[in-house]
């Protein structure tokens, strides 16, 4: 895996959760509508049934969410381990801004960080070696 792959699991797994949350809100929202029917308003539903299937469809979402958020957290705490290697302050400033910040625009970082976007570029590319090579010394890498 290059330094960019495995920088990318931070932004893959924000989309995800932000993904799950949403499924989970429509989940909830549909639950609330079973409810609501079966409480004694119009029912729409196969009564208990479909309140079952409701729950159970809910229970399964927030145990997605649950999954990917543990998923996020784990991939986070393996870029800044990995990160904090990056002997260069300044590149570990840009690949942080750049992949655990989720800021696509170098000219952003390049203003938080007081330089030029040009700098910028070069910083991330050398940072993006350094990672190369920390990634080829750990004793899990996969090429």
């Amino acid at each position: 895996m290059n330094a960019k792959t495995f920088l990318a699991q931070n932004s893959i797994w924000e989309k995800e959760v932000i993904r799950k949350k949403e499924q989970l809100a429509r989940d909830r929202s549909l639950l609330e509508k079973c409810t609501a029917a079966y409480g004694g308003v119009k029912v729409r539903t196969s009564g208990q049934a479909g309140l079952d299937a409701g729950l159970v469809r809910y229970e399964k979402s927030l145990r997605e969410l649950d999954a990917a958020i543990l998923k996020l957290t784990e991939a986070k705490e393996e870029i800044e381990a990995v990160l904090s290697q990056v002997s260069n302050n300044l590149s570990r400033l840009v690949l942080e801004y750049r992949y655990l910040c989720c800021c696509d625009k170098m000219a952003t970082i390049a203003d938080n960080l007081g330089i030029s976007r040009s700098y910028a570029y070069v910083l991330e590319a050398a940072g993006l070696k350094e990672v190369d090579q920390i990634l080829i010394g750990r004793p899990n890498h996969a090429a």
